[in-house]
C-alpha cells in the first residue's frame, strides 16, 4: 500500500489526487460491492462446499482425505491460469459494456473461454494418462496411492468446464450483474454440489462422493451457459 501510494505521489503517473476524491460515496461504494460481493461470497460457499465435502470423506478414514489433499493441490495448480483469465476478463468486459461495444465483448468472453479450455485440455490429459507419476510426486504411501489415484481420474475428469464456467460468471460480473453471478456461483459450488455429495454417497459410497465433483461441474456448466446465452440473445440486437 506504502508503495502504491509513493508511486501515484511521486509525480510517475498523470493520475493526481483530489482531497475531494478521497470523499467516500456511497453510490459507487454500492456499485463496486454489487460485482466484487458476489465474488467474495463464492469464494465462502466454495470453502464451505468443501468442509462439508471433507466431513463426507472422513467416514471412510484418513487414506481418502489423503486422496482428497492431493487431488486439490493438482486442481489449484490447473485453477491459477483460470483465475488469471478471470481477472483479466473482468475489466474488459466491464469496459467494453460501458462502451456499448457488444461485439468485442462478446468476442472477449468466447476467445478466453476457448483459450482455458484447450489449457485445461492438457492438464487433463496430463492428469488423466500420468496419474500415478503425478500423485507420487506428493505422496509415497502405497496404500494411500491406490485410493488416491483411481479417485483423482474421476475428480479431475471434468476440470475443462469449471474454466468456462467461471469465466462465465465472471463475464456477468463485467456485465454489473452481480446478483445473477451470486446465483449461478452458489448453484455450481453449492446447490447443485451438496445434495449431489449426499445422493452419490448413498448410493455408491465413495466413488459417489469422488462423482460429485465432475457432476456437479458439469451441471453447473449448463445452467451457466445457459443463462449466457439467453442474455447473449438478449443483447444481440443492440449490436
Amino acid at each position: 500500500m506504502l508503495l502504491g501510494i509513493y508511486y501515484l505521489l511521486g509525480n510517475r503517473t498523470t493520475f493526481r489526487f483530489d482531497r475531494k476524491c478521497l470523499i467516500p460515496r456511497w453510490l459507487i461504494i454500492k456499485k463496486i460491492y454489487r460485482v466484487g460481493a458476489p465474488a467474495s461470497i463464492q469464494q465462502l460457499t466454495e470453502s464451505f462446499a468443501f468442509v462439508l465435502f471433507n466431513k463426507v470423506v472422513s467416514i471412510y478414514g484418513s487414506v481418502p482425505i489423503a486422496a482428497v489433499g492431493i487431488a486439490i493441490r493438482l486442481s489449484d495448480l490447473a485453477f491459477m491460469p483460470i483465475i488469471g483469465v478471470s481477472n483479466a476478463l473482468l475489466p474488459v468486459v466491464g469496459y467494453n459494456f460501458g462502451a456499448g461495444n457488444q461485439e468485442r465483448l462478446w468476442k472477449s468472453i468466447k476467445i478466453s473461454s476457448i483459450g482455458i479450455v484447450m489449457l485445461l485440455a492438457v492438464f487433463t490429459v496430463v492428469y488423466e494418462i500420468w496419474t500415478p507419476e503425478v500423485a507420487g510426486i506428493f505422496i509415497k504411501d502405497p496404500e494411500t496411492l491406490r485410493v488416491a489415484i483411481p479417485s483423482m481420474r474421476v475428480m479431475l475428469s471434468a476440470m475443462v468446464f469449471i474454466g468456462p464456467s467461471i469465466l462465465f460468471i465472471t463475464a456477468f460480473q463485467g456485465l454489473s450483474m452481480g446478483g445473477m453471478a451470486l446465483w449461478l456461483s452458489l448453484a455450481r459450488q453449492f446447490i447443485l454440489f451438496i445434495p449431489l455429495l449426499y445422493l452419490l454417497e448413498y448410493l455408491l459410497g465413495l466413488t459417489g462422493i469422488w462423482l460429485a465433483l465432475p457432476a456437479s461441474d458439469v451441471l453447473g456448466f449448463a445452467v451457466i451457459l445457459a443463462f449466457l446465452l439467453r442474455e447473449y440473445r438478449k443483447r444481440k440486437n443492440s449490436f
